[in-house]
Protein backbone atom coordinates (compact mmCIF):
# COMPACT_ATOMS: atom_id res chain seq x y z
CA UNK A 1 0.00 0.00 0.00
CA UNK A 2 2.93 2.32 0.71
CA UNK A 3 4.16 1.87 -2.89
CA UNK A 4 0.68 2.70 -4.18
CA UNK A 5 0.39 6.04 -2.36
CA UNK A 6 2.60 8.02 -4.81
CA UNK A 7 0.47 6.78 -7.72
CA UNK A 8 -2.67 8.03 -6.03
CA UNK A 9 -1.02 11.38 -5.27
CA UNK A 10 0.01 11.64 -8.92
CA UNK A 11 -3.57 10.95 -10.03
CA UNK A 12 -4.78 13.75 -7.74
CA UNK A 13 -2.18 16.17 -9.09
CA UNK A 14 -3.09 15.46 -12.72
CA UNK A 15 -6.80 15.80 -11.93
CA UNK A 16 -6.18 19.19 -10.28
CA UNK A 17 -4.33 20.28 -13.45
CA UNK A 18 -7.32 19.28 -15.57
CA UNK A 19 -5.41 16.43 -17.24
CA UNK A 20 -8.20 13.92 -16.81
CA UNK A 21 -6.89 11.16 -19.11
CA UNK A 22 -3.52 11.17 -17.32
CA UNK A 23 -5.27 11.15 -13.94
CA UNK A 24 -7.35 8.12 -14.95
CA UNK A 25 -4.22 6.30 -16.13
CA UNK A 26 -2.43 6.87 -12.81
CA UNK A 27 -5.56 5.90 -10.90
CA UNK A 28 -5.67 2.59 -12.75
CA UNK A 29 -2.03 2.02 -11.86
CA UNK A 30 -2.88 2.83 -8.24
CA UNK A 31 -5.69 0.26 -8.17
CA UNK A 32 -3.42 -2.39 -9.67
CA UNK A 33 -0.79 -1.62 -7.03
CA UNK A 34 -3.36 -2.07 -4.27
CA UNK A 35 -4.42 -5.43 -5.69
CA UNK A 36 -7.94 -4.21 -6.50
CA UNK A 37 -7.95 -3.38 -10.23
CA UNK A 38 -11.15 -1.84 -11.62
CA UNK A 39 -12.27 0.49 -14.42
CA UNK A 40 -11.91 4.19 -13.55
CA UNK A 41 -14.36 6.94 -14.50
CA UNK A 42 -14.08 10.71 -13.94
CA UNK A 43 -17.22 12.64 -13.00
CA UNK A 44 -17.85 16.36 -12.65
CA UNK A 45 -19.14 17.35 -9.20
CA UNK A 46 -21.95 19.70 -8.20
CA UNK A 47 -22.61 20.97 -4.67
CA UNK A 48 -26.04 20.20 -3.14
CA UNK A 49 -27.00 23.88 -2.98
CA UNK A 50 -26.66 24.02 -6.79
CA UNK A 51 -28.20 20.60 -7.42
CA UNK A 52 -31.33 22.08 -9.00
CA UNK A 53 -29.14 23.48 -11.80
CA UNK A 54 -28.61 19.91 -12.99
CA UNK A 55 -30.48 18.23 -15.81
CA UNK A 56 -33.71 16.59 -14.68
CA UNK A 57 -33.38 17.95 -11.11
CA UNK A 58 -36.02 19.94 -9.24
CA UNK A 59 -35.78 21.23 -5.66
CA UNK A 60 -38.99 20.52 -3.71
CA UNK A 61 -38.30 21.65 -0.16
CA UNK A 62 -35.56 23.03 2.09
CA UNK A 63 -35.61 22.49 5.87
CA UNK A 64 -33.24 24.60 7.98
CA UNK A 65 -32.35 24.63 11.68
CA UNK A 66 -31.18 27.66 13.65
CA UNK A 67 -27.60 27.85 14.87
CA UNK A 68 -26.94 25.89 18.08
CA UNK A 69 -24.88 27.01 21.07
CA UNK A 70 -22.38 24.45 22.31
CA UNK A 71 -22.85 22.73 25.67
CA UNK A 72 -19.22 21.52 25.75
CA UNK A 73 -17.38 22.36 28.98
CA UNK A 74 -13.62 22.87 29.18
CA UNK A 75 -11.58 21.85 32.22
CA UNK A 76 -8.73 24.19 33.06
CA UNK A 77 -5.22 22.84 32.61
CA UNK A 78 -6.10 19.88 30.39
CA UNK A 79 -5.46 19.22 26.71
CA UNK A 80 -8.82 19.53 24.95
CA UNK A 81 -10.25 20.33 21.52
CA UNK A 82 -11.28 23.93 22.13
CA UNK A 83 -13.30 24.17 18.89
CA UNK A 84 -15.78 21.67 20.33
CA UNK A 85 -17.13 24.48 22.53
CA UNK A 86 -17.98 26.75 19.58
CA UNK A 87 -21.54 27.34 18.23
CA UNK A 88 -22.42 25.44 15.06
CA UNK A 89 -24.98 25.38 12.27
CA UNK A 90 -26.81 22.16 11.29
CA UNK A 91 -27.00 21.35 7.58
CA UNK A 92 -30.05 22.33 5.55
CA UNK A 93 -32.03 19.35 4.27
CA UNK A 94 -32.84 19.72 0.57
CA UNK A 95 -35.43 17.41 -0.97
CA UNK A 96 -34.75 16.94 -4.69
CA UNK A 97 -36.76 15.26 -7.42
CA UNK A 98 -34.50 13.64 -10.03
CA UNK A 99 -35.63 12.11 -13.29
CA UNK A 100 -33.49 9.52 -15.08
CA UNK A 101 -30.88 9.52 -12.28
CA UNK A 102 -28.46 6.80 -11.24
CA UNK A 103 -27.12 5.80 -7.82
CA UNK A 104 -23.59 4.57 -8.54
CA UNK A 105 -23.03 3.51 -4.93
CA UNK A 106 -24.74 4.45 -1.66
CA UNK A 107 -25.17 8.24 -1.67
CA UNK A 108 -23.33 8.72 -4.97
CA UNK A 109 -26.10 10.19 -7.14
CA UNK A 110 -25.62 10.94 -10.84
CA UNK A 111 -28.12 13.29 -12.50
CA UNK A 112 -29.50 12.92 -16.02
CA UNK A 113 -26.73 15.17 -17.34
CA UNK A 114 -23.97 12.90 -16.03
CA UNK A 115 -22.92 15.18 -13.14
CA UNK A 116 -22.34 13.70 -9.68
CA UNK A 117 -23.94 15.25 -6.60
CA UNK A 118 -21.13 16.09 -4.18
CA UNK A 119 -23.03 15.21 -1.01
CA UNK A 120 -21.34 14.32 2.28
CA UNK A 121 -22.74 11.45 4.33
CA UNK A 122 -20.12 11.93 7.04
CA UNK A 123 -18.45 8.64 6.17
CA UNK A 124 -18.14 8.04 2.42
CA UNK A 125 -18.11 10.99 0.04
CA UNK A 126 -15.83 12.77 -2.37
CA UNK A 127 -14.49 15.21 0.21
CA UNK A 128 -13.33 12.31 2.36
CA UNK A 129 -11.45 10.38 -0.32
CA UNK A 130 -8.35 10.69 1.83
CA UNK A 131 -10.13 8.69 4.52
CA UNK A 132 -10.65 5.83 2.05
CA UNK A 133 -13.13 3.63 3.92
CA UNK A 134 -12.93 0.12 2.44
CA UNK A 135 -16.46 0.20 0.98
CA UNK A 136 -16.03 3.51 -0.85
CA UNK A 137 -15.35 3.63 -4.60
CA UNK A 138 -13.76 7.09 -4.59
CA UNK A 139 -10.07 7.37 -5.44
CA UNK A 140 -9.32 11.10 -5.53
CA UNK A 141 -11.25 14.35 -5.89
CA UNK A 142 -9.72 17.55 -7.28
CA UNK A 143 -10.55 20.40 -9.64
CA UNK A 144 -14.30 19.85 -9.33
CA UNK A 145 -14.05 16.20 -10.42
CA UNK A 146 -14.08 12.81 -8.74
CA UNK A 147 -12.37 9.62 -9.91
CA UNK A 148 -14.38 6.51 -9.10
CA UNK A 149 -13.40 2.86 -9.28
CA UNK A 150 -16.37 1.13 -10.93
CA UNK A 151 -17.07 -2.13 -9.13
CA UNK A 152 -20.73 -2.78 -9.88
CA UNK A 153 -21.81 -6.39 -9.64
CA UNK A 154 -25.12 -5.71 -11.33
CA UNK A 155 -27.54 -3.00 -12.51
CA UNK A 156 -31.09 -2.67 -11.16
CA UNK A 157 -33.79 -0.50 -12.69
CA UNK A 158 -36.23 1.31 -10.41
CA UNK A 159 -39.23 2.19 -12.56
CA UNK A 160 -41.61 3.38 -9.82
CA UNK A 161 -41.29 6.78 -8.06
CA UNK A 162 -39.31 6.18 -4.84
CA UNK A 163 -37.56 7.83 -1.91
CA UNK A 164 -33.82 7.22 -1.55
CA UNK A 165 -32.04 6.23 1.66
CA UNK A 166 -28.37 5.16 1.73
CA UNK A 167 -27.47 2.43 4.24
CA UNK A 168 -23.83 2.89 5.31
CA UNK A 169 -22.29 0.13 7.41
CA UNK A 170 -21.13 2.60 10.06
CA UNK A 171 -23.76 2.76 12.81
CA UNK A 172 -23.30 6.48 13.55
CA UNK A 173 -23.37 7.39 9.85
CA UNK A 174 -26.68 5.54 9.56
CA UNK A 175 -28.20 7.29 12.59
CA UNK A 176 -26.89 10.78 11.71
CA UNK A 177 -26.41 10.77 7.94
CA UNK A 178 -29.31 8.67 6.67
CA UNK A 179 -32.26 8.06 8.99
CA UNK A 180 -32.88 11.77 9.78
CA UNK A 181 -33.61 12.37 6.09
CA UNK A 182 -36.96 10.72 6.77
CA UNK A 183 -37.91 13.93 8.61
CA UNK A 184 -37.62 15.87 5.36
CA UNK A 185 -39.52 13.23 3.39
CA UNK A 186 -42.28 13.23 6.04
CA UNK A 187 -42.75 16.98 5.54
CA UNK A 188 -43.55 16.54 1.83
CA UNK A 189 -47.18 15.94 0.91
CA UNK A 190 -47.79 12.65 -0.84
CA UNK A 191 -44.54 11.01 0.27
CA UNK A 192 -46.09 8.95 3.07
CA UNK A 193 -46.72 5.83 1.00
CA UNK A 194 -43.93 5.99 -1.57
CA UNK A 195 -41.56 3.01 -1.64
CA UNK A 196 -38.13 3.59 -0.07
CA UNK A 197 -35.00 2.47 -1.90
CA UNK A 198 -32.50 1.35 0.76
CA UNK A 199 -29.08 1.25 -0.90
CA UNK A 200 -26.21 -0.52 0.86
CA UNK A 201 -25.23 -3.71 2.61
CA UNK A 202 -28.30 -3.85 4.81
CA UNK A 203 -27.89 -5.44 8.25
CA UNK A 204 -30.25 -6.10 11.16
CA UNK A 205 -29.69 -2.68 12.75
CA UNK A 206 -30.81 -0.95 9.54
CA UNK A 207 -34.05 -2.94 9.40
CA UNK A 208 -34.68 -2.76 13.14
CA UNK A 209 -34.31 1.03 13.14
CA UNK A 210 -36.66 1.44 10.18
CA UNK A 211 -39.23 -0.82 11.83
CA UNK A 212 -38.96 1.18 15.07
CA UNK A 213 -39.62 4.35 13.06
CA UNK A 214 -42.84 2.89 11.75
CA UNK A 215 -41.64 2.09 8.22
CA UNK A 216 -43.41 -1.04 6.99
CA UNK A 217 -41.08 -3.62 5.44
CA UNK A 218 -43.32 -3.76 2.37
CA UNK A 219 -42.28 -0.20 1.49
CA UNK A 220 -38.59 -1.11 1.27
CA UNK A 221 -36.74 -1.85 -1.98
CA UNK A 222 -33.37 -3.15 -0.81
CA UNK A 223 -30.32 -3.11 -3.09
CA UNK A 224 -26.71 -4.01 -2.24
CA UNK A 225 -23.88 -1.47 -2.12
CA UNK A 226 -22.32 -2.80 -5.34
CA UNK A 227 -25.56 -2.47 -7.33
CA UNK A 228 -25.90 0.46 -9.74
CA UNK A 229 -29.46 1.78 -9.63
CA UNK A 230 -31.07 3.30 -12.72
CA UNK A 231 -34.02 5.35 -11.47
CA UNK A 232 -36.87 6.80 -13.51
CA UNK A 233 -38.13 9.12 -10.75
CA UNK A 234 -36.07 9.37 -7.57
CA UNK A 235 -36.66 11.64 -4.58
CA UNK A 236 -33.44 12.39 -2.75
CA UNK A 237 -32.78 14.30 0.48
CA UNK A 238 -29.30 15.74 0.94
CA UNK A 239 -27.37 14.38 3.86
CA UNK A 240 -28.51 15.10 7.39
CA UNK A 241 -24.88 15.07 8.53
CA UNK A 242 -22.39 17.53 7.05
CA UNK A 243 -18.88 18.45 8.19
CA UNK A 244 -19.44 16.70 11.53
CA UNK A 245 -22.70 18.57 12.14
CA UNK A 246 -25.93 16.52 12.40
CA UNK A 247 -29.36 17.90 11.48
CA UNK A 248 -30.95 18.79 14.82
CA UNK A 249 -34.56 18.49 13.62
CA UNK A 250 -33.76 15.28 11.75
CA UNK A 251 -32.15 13.69 14.81
CA UNK A 252 -35.14 14.67 16.96
CA UNK A 253 -37.46 13.05 14.38
CA UNK A 254 -35.56 9.76 14.72
CA UNK A 255 -35.35 10.01 18.51
CA UNK A 256 -39.07 10.66 19.04
CA UNK A 257 -40.27 7.84 16.83
CA UNK A 258 -37.81 5.22 18.03
CA UNK A 259 -38.42 5.99 21.71
CA UNK A 260 -42.18 5.87 21.18
CA UNK A 261 -41.85 2.44 19.57
CA UNK A 262 -39.15 0.82 21.70
CA UNK A 263 -39.67 2.39 25.11
CA UNK A 264 -38.02 1.07 28.26
CA UNK A 265 -37.46 -2.66 28.55
CA UNK A 266 -37.88 -4.72 31.71
CA UNK A 267 -34.97 -7.02 30.85
CA UNK A 268 -32.28 -4.31 30.73
CA UNK A 269 -30.91 -2.56 33.82
CA UNK A 270 -32.23 0.94 34.43
CA UNK A 271 -28.73 2.26 35.07
CA UNK A 272 -28.48 6.00 35.77
CA UNK A 273 -24.82 6.03 34.65
CA UNK A 274 -23.77 4.12 31.52
CA UNK A 275 -20.29 3.69 30.02
CA UNK A 276 -20.51 2.85 26.28
CA UNK A 277 -17.37 0.80 25.68
CA UNK A 278 -15.22 0.07 22.60
CA UNK A 279 -13.45 -2.97 24.04
CA UNK A 280 -13.59 -4.88 20.74
CA UNK A 281 -12.69 -2.02 18.39
CA UNK A 282 -9.84 -2.46 15.91
CA UNK A 283 -9.54 1.23 15.01
CA UNK A 284 -8.36 3.70 17.67
CA UNK A 285 -8.30 1.10 20.48
CA UNK A 286 -8.22 2.45 24.02
CA UNK A 287 -5.23 0.44 25.20
CA UNK A 288 -6.01 0.67 28.91
CA UNK A 289 -9.78 0.42 28.62
CA UNK A 290 -10.03 -2.28 31.33
CA UNK A 291 -8.55 0.21 33.82
CA UNK A 292 -10.80 2.97 32.45
CA UNK A 293 -13.89 0.77 32.86
CA UNK A 294 -12.85 -0.06 36.43
CA UNK A 295 -12.56 3.67 37.19
CA UNK A 296 -16.04 4.37 35.87
CA UNK A 297 -17.49 1.38 37.69
CA UNK A 298 -16.11 2.77 40.95
CA UNK A 299 -18.24 5.84 40.24
CA UNK A 300 -21.42 3.81 39.74
CA UNK A 301 -21.36 3.29 35.96
CA UNK A 302 -22.58 0.16 34.19
CA UNK A 303 -20.35 -0.69 31.20
CA UNK A 304 -21.85 -2.18 28.04
CA UNK A 305 -20.51 -3.04 24.60
CA UNK A 306 -23.23 -1.70 22.26
CA UNK A 307 -22.20 -3.73 19.20
CA UNK A 308 -22.93 -6.96 21.08
CA UNK A 309 -26.60 -6.08 21.50
CA UNK A 310 -29.59 -5.70 19.21
CA UNK A 311 -30.71 -2.25 18.13
CA UNK A 312 -33.67 -2.34 20.53
CA UNK A 313 -31.45 -3.41 23.44
CA UNK A 314 -29.00 -0.57 22.74
CA UNK A 315 -31.88 1.89 22.84
CA UNK A 316 -33.23 0.48 26.10
CA UNK A 317 -29.87 0.47 27.84
CA UNK A 318 -29.60 4.26 27.58
CA UNK A 319 -33.21 5.43 27.92
CA UNK A 320 -33.01 5.89 31.68
CA UNK A 321 -29.40 7.07 31.91
CA UNK A 322 -28.65 10.49 33.40
CA UNK A 323 -24.90 10.38 32.64
CA UNK A 324 -23.24 8.78 29.60
CA UNK A 325 -19.54 8.26 28.91
CA UNK A 326 -17.24 6.43 26.52
CA UNK A 327 -14.45 6.69 23.97
CA UNK A 328 -15.14 8.52 20.71
CA UNK A 329 -16.90 6.20 18.24
CA UNK A 330 -20.20 4.92 16.94
CA UNK A 331 -20.93 3.55 20.41
CA UNK A 332 -21.73 7.13 21.48
CA UNK A 333 -24.40 7.47 18.78
CA UNK A 334 -26.79 5.81 21.23
CA UNK A 335 -26.97 9.06 23.23
CA UNK A 336 -29.72 9.99 20.72
CA UNK A 337 -32.02 7.67 22.67
CA UNK A 338 -31.17 8.84 26.21
CA UNK A 339 -34.47 10.33 27.45
CA UNK A 340 -33.11 11.76 30.69
CA UNK A 341 -29.40 12.30 30.08
CA UNK A 342 -28.04 15.70 31.01
CA UNK A 343 -24.30 14.92 31.11
CA UNK A 344 -21.78 13.28 28.75
CA UNK A 345 -18.05 12.58 29.03
CA UNK A 346 -16.08 11.70 25.87
CA UNK A 347 -12.61 10.19 25.75
CA UNK A 348 -11.58 12.04 22.61
CA UNK A 349 -9.49 9.66 20.52
CA UNK A 350 -10.48 11.67 17.44
CA UNK A 351 -10.57 15.44 16.79
CA UNK A 352 -13.99 15.66 15.11
CA UNK A 353 -16.76 17.33 17.16
CA UNK A 354 -19.88 15.46 15.99
CA UNK A 355 -20.73 13.84 19.33
CA UNK A 356 -20.18 17.10 21.21
CA UNK A 357 -22.45 18.78 18.66
CA UNK A 358 -25.04 16.04 18.99
CA UNK A 359 -24.98 16.56 22.76
CA UNK A 360 -25.55 20.29 22.19
CA UNK A 361 -28.50 19.59 19.88
CA UNK A 362 -30.02 17.40 22.63
CA UNK A 363 -29.27 19.87 25.44
CA UNK A 364 -26.74 17.57 27.14
CA UNK A 365 -23.76 19.19 28.90
CA UNK A 366 -20.54 17.68 27.57
CA UNK A 367 -17.04 17.21 29.01
CA UNK A 368 -14.06 15.55 27.32
CA UNK A 369 -10.46 14.58 27.79
CA UNK A 370 -7.80 13.72 25.18
CA UNK A 371 -5.94 10.41 25.68
CA UNK A 372 -2.33 10.03 24.53
CA UNK A 373 -1.89 8.71 20.98
CA UNK A 374 0.50 5.78 20.52
CA UNK A 375 1.48 4.59 17.04
CA UNK A 376 0.83 0.86 16.70
CA UNK A 377 1.23 0.22 12.98
CA UNK A 378 1.32 1.94 9.60
CA UNK A 379 -2.25 2.05 8.38
CA UNK A 380 -4.16 4.03 5.78
CA UNK A 381 -5.48 6.49 8.36
CA UNK A 382 -4.71 7.76 11.86
CA UNK A 383 -7.60 5.65 13.14
CA UNK A 384 -5.97 2.50 11.77
CA UNK A 385 -2.45 3.49 12.84
CA UNK A 386 -2.88 4.71 16.42
CA UNK A 387 -4.05 3.37 19.73
CA UNK A 388 -4.68 5.57 22.78
CA UNK A 389 -3.93 5.49 26.48
CA UNK A 390 -6.00 7.50 28.95
CA UNK A 391 -4.28 9.29 31.84
CA UNK A 392 -6.37 7.89 34.71
CA UNK A 393 -5.64 10.77 37.09
CA UNK A 394 -6.66 13.32 34.46
CA UNK A 395 -9.72 11.28 33.54
CA UNK A 396 -10.85 11.08 37.15
CA UNK A 397 -10.49 14.84 37.48
CA UNK A 398 -12.73 15.43 34.45
CA UNK A 399 -15.21 12.78 35.62
CA UNK A 400 -15.52 14.40 39.03
CA UNK A 401 -16.16 17.76 37.33
CA UNK A 402 -18.82 16.11 35.18
CA UNK A 403 -20.57 14.45 38.12
CA UNK A 404 -20.40 17.48 40.43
Amino acid sequence: MRDAAPLRALAAAKLAEGRVAAAIRHARDYLHATGAPAPVVAYALRQPAQAADGKGVREIRVLEDAAIASTARLTNGLQQHVHWSEPWRPPALRVLALSDAAALAPNLILDAGGVLLDDNIGFNNSELCDHLPPDYNGIVAAGGRLLLAVRHRTVARVAEPALYLPAPGNYAAWLFGSLPRLAAYASCAGFGQLPIVVHGDVANHHLDALRAMGIAHERLRIHGARVRLECKELYYCTTSYFHHAPSASGVRHVRERVLAAVGAGADEPAAPRVYLARRHAKDRPLLNEPEVVALFERHGFVAIDPEQHSFEAQVRFVTGARVLAGPYGANLANMVFARQADKLLILATKHQPEFARLASALGIACWHTVPQGIELREGRTLSESFGYRANLDELERVLQACLA
